[in-house]
């Protein structure tokens, strides 16, 4: 197995808690009466957000709270934004905040009246949820759902998307309780700010994309839109309701590659017409997705009860380690064996139970680790390769004049590197390793990607342009290309065999796919859609997460052993290793990274 390291108060950030002085307040509160004129009589300031103000005001003629929604950013493109406002008059619907009135201030600001939703957000009742642990109630998760799918289904209808669903964005119309009454809000908003020019700018992470990211579709990203996106939002919303949290966090970045490619950990406390429904609402394809209308009726058809079953009462042994963590090892598949954890910075021991073993090793700048088949770690930082024996410990072995790619040892005596465009093999000749031969290869974007057969010889998948697998014996001769059906991710042998398992970039998401190099063949690994990690270990044995919360073992043959019940709890695995009758789990949430060592499994607890 391996794994890669990718590398002021009066202007307040987008979604940033921020609260005006006194004296910031009047000023706005005057300069918002003064644009709307004397039909409007301002009451308060209710928030903001990443392109307005929001206030609270009374119409004088008709009597009615609205909320006033003044936007800061000026732009000459006003056209734009009222075209696509304007279609917005058109939705009629209870499930839908109204639009009441468009006005352009002379002095430039544009002003939005909607009516007034005095029940706060969902994004407030979920934040009290989670402080009071008042999560899990089916019952109103159901409601929620149900009220937001009607308006969907009413807009979807009339050919409108929202196209930037999210708790912030649904509104209670009194407060918050079983029986409230849910309102979309900003419906089409961001297509308008796109229009006008009022879109995320130049420079910015995802520059161009309307939409939140942690709420955002794979097709969003790449700039496709369409009724399905608004139902994969709604499927996050539904996932943070259920677990307390969105399937994915991080970066803009870190979330589009994890809704591109990673599937979430749904919790098996759920009950399975709620786990299947998450599942399917969250699918990577567009296609697979129920509308709107067809979500209603499914939600009508599972059966309510008041809380989620509560989770098994073990608790596993939890270690915390540097948010940097990238991945963990097993130190060996005997039943005492302990694990390794490696981050940027350090090597971490830990014996079978969990407890550390000696003092963490310092590293500098590992960018890549890669496990051989004796159970020594090889480590790349940058342009340097280091061994971790854990008998013999830590030193390194080879230093080259560029920044190495990928690596791919076998046993102690030989490495081979893809650095500068070339694949190189190198051998142990006395105390120094020597270059044996090196190969040309084609790059295009994305790094070549190695692996070791069992036999010794290497295995390198080249892409992204037709991308394929090439295989060179101990000479350098390159004795089998295989075309791949999409570019390889990742690339990991699978001991004592002569296959590999490559995941590989399909259509909108990654796929687990066997390659039998001697058959020739390719063929998807039988592992189910919902597997979302794989980790092989020595004996030749595969091991897999499941996000429904279960472990799957292949045998070498690649037939499925079995599987083992887990409580994965909330927060997505990143990587996880099985020692022996023990699993080591890397988890994150936000900055915060940790271990979980839980076991032991045996044979008789497996699960045909």
């Amino acid at each position: 197995m391996s794994a890669v390291i990718r590398e002021s108060r009066s202007s307040p950030s987008p979604g940033s808690p921020y609260a005006p002085t006194p004296a910031e307040l009047a000023c706005w509160l005057s300069a918002v009466g003064r644009d709307l004129g004397s039909r409007y009589e301002m009451l308060g300031y209710l928030g903001h957000g990443a392109y307005a103000t929001v206030w609270k005001a009374r119409d004088r003629v008709t009597k009615e709270l609205v909320a006033v929604k003044r936007f800061e950013t000026k732009s000459g493109q006003a056209g734009g934004f009222y075209r696509e406002l304007n279609a917005l008059f058109r939705l009629r619907h209870p499930r839908i905040v109204r639009i009441v009135n468009l006005l352009e201030a002379p002095a430039g600001p544009r002003y939005l009246i909607l009516e007034h939703c005095g029940g706060g957000s969902l994004r407030g009742a979920l934040q009290s949820a989670v402080r009071t642990s008042d999560l899990g109630m089916l019952s109103r998760t159901r409601m929620v759902a149900r009220q937001v799918a009607e308006g969907l289904a009413e807009a979807h209808r009339l050919g409108l998307a929202h196209r930037d669903l999210k708790p912030e964005n649904v509104l209670f119309e009194t407060t918050a309780s079983d029986g409230a009454t849910v309102k979309l809000a900003d419906f089409g908003l961001a297509r308008a700010l796109q229009s006008a020019g009022l879109a995320a700018q130049s420079g910015a992470p995802l520059a161009g994309l309307s939409g939140t990211p942690a709420y955002m579709a794979p097709e969003q990203f790449e700039g496709v839109f369409a009724a399905a996106t608004d139902v994969y939002a709604l499927g996050v919303i539904l996932y943070e309701l259920l677990h307390g949290q969105p399937p994915f966090e991080g970066s803009p970045e870190q979330l589009a590659y994890q809704h591109l490619r990673q599937s979430p950990v749904i919790s098996a406390a759920l009950p399975h017409p709620w786990r299947s429904l998450l599942a399917t609402l969250l699918d990577k394809d567009p296609e697979r997705r129920p509308t709107a209308g067809d979500l209603l009726a499914r939600l009508e058809a599972i059966p309510v009860a008041r809380t989620i079953p509560p989770k098994l009462p073990t608790k596993p042994v939890v270690r915390s380690v540097p948010a940097s963590t990238l991945v963990v090892f097993a130190e060996s598949t005997a039943p005492s064996a302990g694990f390794i954890a490696l981050s940027a910075e350090a090597l971490f021991r830990f014996d079978q139970h969990g407890t550390p073993d000696g003092k963490p090793i310092l590293l500098q700048r590992l960018t890549q680790v890669e496990q051989a088949a004796d159970d020594r770690l090889w480590l790349v930082q940058g342009s340097r390769v280091s061994v971790f024996d854990g008998a013999a410990g830590y030193r390194e072995v080879l230093r080259m004049d560029e920044r190495i790619a990928a690596i791919a040892p076998h046993g102690s005596e030989r490495i081979a590197l893809v650095v500068g465009g070339e694949l190189a093999e190198f051998a142990l000749t006395g105390a120094a390793f020597r270059r044996c031969w090196s190969k040309p290869l084609r790059v295009h974007g994305l790094p070549p990607t190695l692996a070791r057969l069992s036999d010794g010889r290497v295995a390198c998948a080249e892409g992204p342009i037709n991308p394929c697998l090439v295989v060179f014996d101990w000479d350098g001769v390159p004795t089998v290309r295989l075309p791949l059906p999409g570019p390889c991710w990742q690339l990991r042998p699978w001991p004592t065999t002569s296959r590999l398992l490559a995941t590989l970039l399909i259509g909108n998401g990654l796929q687990d796919q066997v390659i039998d190099v001697d058959a020739g063949t390719i063929a998807p690994l039988d592992a189910g859609r919902d597997t979302i990690l794989v980790a092989a270990g020595c004996d030749g044995r595969l091991h897999g997460l499941r996000s429904g919360g279960e472990m799957m073992r292949w045998h070498p043959s690649g037939r499925v052993a079995g599987t083992w019940p887990l409580t994965l709890g909330e927060a997505a695995p990143r990587a996880f290793a099985v020692a022996g009758e023990r699993l080591a789990l890397l988890r994150r949430r936000g900055e915060t990274c940790w271990l979980e060592f839980l076991g032991p499994f045996r044979e008789e607890d497996v699960h045909a």
